[in-house]
């Protein structure tokens, strides 16, 4: 559908806000920050682009061009692709510093986003980021985590890591995972009680977090997938459930939950 098409739709829905990776076109960039200031959204810029697969030089040299071209949006804040699981730890802390970096020069705060393929991409193994960087923030989408892992999270030995990422959550991506997979085909139904459970757990925990330190504005953005991401029946490849519908009703639940609820115990 057409940019105003899609703004009209959101605007509609109740959303406060869109968030997207950001083009390089100039042109094409005014013309989202624009739109997005008639209907009066809100702004996350996504950075997913830097070294597009080709190695640790390339993203470290592109990390500044992306995310100040997101920052031309004059986003709430930026959400960071950082890193990849099979780069060094030197190498992810090179990258984190440099994100760190920027976001000083930019005066725009940056979450590291939770999520396969990246520096962040288990529980198991993100403490060691945590030891070095004190200022690291991060996007909460622990539906990648419950992949990766292949569990609700709940060892024992995660319940540190778990209770510092909660801690440093500035962002949530309100997708429902599970131990096979990044997002359940339909988080309304009853068979998935249990890994909604869970992340509504989680996620109270930071919003209330959020809410006794007096932030602001807390953001959240319901992130359940088109095809592929959402299952598709074998041959038709028709989705299983309509993607649209699932994020409206994950706002509107997160909503009831946040704004009329508050505060949580």
């Amino acid at each position: 559908m057409s940019k105003e098409a899609f703004v009209e739709k959101v605007k509609a829905a109740g959303y406060d806000g869109v968030e997207m990776v950001v083009s390089t076109n100039d042109r094409e960039r005014e013309n989202w920050k624009r739109l997005l200031e008639e209907y009066e959204l809100l702004f996350i810029g996504q950075v997913i682009e830097a070294g597009n697969g080709r190695g640790f030089e390339e993203q470290l040299k592109e990390t500044a061009y992306y995310l100040e071209n997101a920052a031309a949006m004059n986003p709430v804040k930026i959400d960071s692709f950082t890193g990849r699981d099979y780069f060094s730890f030197e190498q992810n802390c090179r990258l984190i510093a440099k994100n760190l970096e920027i976001e000083q020069q930019i005066r725009i705060p940056i979450v590291h986003e939770i999520h396969r393929g990246r520096f962040t991409f288990s529980a198991a193994c993100i403490q060691p980021y945590f030891e070095i960087f004190s200022q690291l923030r991060l996007n909460a989408d622990f539906s990648h985590w419950c992949c990766v892992g292949e569990s609700y999270l709940q060892e024992k030995e995660l319940a540190p890591v778990m209770e510092e990422a909660i801690k440093r959550s500035d962002h949530i991506h309100a997708r429902v995972g599970y131990p096979e997979g990044p997002q359940v085909n339909d988080p309304r139904a009853p068979e998935w009680k249990e890994a909604l459970s869970y992340h509504l757990n989680w996620w109270d925990q930071i919003v209330s977090l959020h809410y006794k330190k007096g932030t602001p504005m807390f953001t959240i953005t319901p992130e359940f997938g088109p095809v592929p991401y959402q299952q598709a029946f074998p041959y038709t490849q028709k989705p299983t459930a309509d993607q649209w519908n699932i994020n409206i009703w994950m706002m509107e639940l997160l909503k009831e939950r946040f704004i009329k609820t508050l505060p949580l115990n």
